[in-house]
């Protein structure tokens, strides 16, 4: 196993990590995963061997997550990163689940009522 696939494994492992807590009611501690993987592996000095798309996923997440939260500022710093750093998708799925979480953020931002959440 060469390292790329290391900090890849490490990567899926913090993603699936995430995904169980979110499931289970817990975003803070998922949104903490996601930080933690993004200060390690795309801002560290693991940038350069992570998998850019497997980071740009943990961005996507982190970006629903803020959502859940109710922490638009924060969705909003999050989703102009995205577009001011684009990966090239590889499949129309990835490229239409990211136009989905646009649509949540600006269908979230019309409302007026806060949305709730556990964590």
């Amino acid at each position: 196993m060469s390292s790329y696939d290391g900090i890849d494994n490490a990567i899926r492992q913090a993603l699936n990590s995430a995904h169980v807590l979110i499931n289970t009611g817990h975003l803070r501690e998922a949104l903490k995963i996601y930080d933690s993987t993004i200060r390690l592996f795309a801002q560290g000095s693991q940038v350069e061997y992570a998998d850019p798309y497997l980071i740009r996923e943990v961005r996507r997440s982190r970006l629903a997550c803020y959502i859940k939260l109710n922490m638009m500022d924060e969705a909003d710093n999050e989703l102009r990163y995205l577009r001011e750093n684009p990966v090239i998708m590889p499949s129309v799925k990835r490229r239409s689940t990211l136009s989905g979480v646009i649509r949540r953020l600006v269908s979230s931002r019309s409302r007026t009522d806060p949305v709730g959440a556990k964590g």
